[in-house]
């Protein structure tokens, strides 16, 4: 598949609220699944307990996941430079095994690998910034 049938399957890649909907997404994601008793006391509060179901949450880490990695791609293309996309890489696939492991490595690998995932964008938005013209 050509960078440019990719880039017309997926015209929301090309944006920056790609980035801030997909890192927002896993974070919200990932602090939900690992149970940290403040957000699961809100959501619990505003009636959304029904969120917390592993049904629900896995995919859409999958698809922020998914989004952010898209944004790399693309991304690596304007600015030449492959490091943020295969560290981004890395650190979706450290958070994915995060979430599917055994706590205590589980919790630690996915609320490491989250943030790790966040900087990493926002790093590579850092440099695509400094090449556009």
């Amino acid at each position: 598949m050509s960078e440019s049938s990719v880039r017309r399957a997926l015209p929301i890649v090309t944006t920056d609220a790609a980035r801030v909907v997909g890192g927002l997404g896993v974070l919200a994601c990932v602090l939900c699944c690992v149970s940290i008793p403040a957000i699961v006391t809100t959501i619990s509060a505003l009636g959304l307990g029904f969120l917390r179901n592993d049904r629900l949450l896995v995919p859409a880490v999958m698809v922020s996941l998914v989004v952010l990695l898209l944004t790399l791609y693309r991304s690596r293309s304007r600015h030449g430079q492959n490091a943020p996309f295969l560290m981004g890489l890395a650190a979706a696939i450290w958070t994915f095994v995060g979430l599917r492991s055994p706590a205590p490595f589980g919790t630690f690998a996915a609320l490491s690998g989250a943030p790790i995932m966040v900087a990493i964008v926002i790093w590579d938005w850092r440099i695509q910034r400094r090449c556009s013209p």
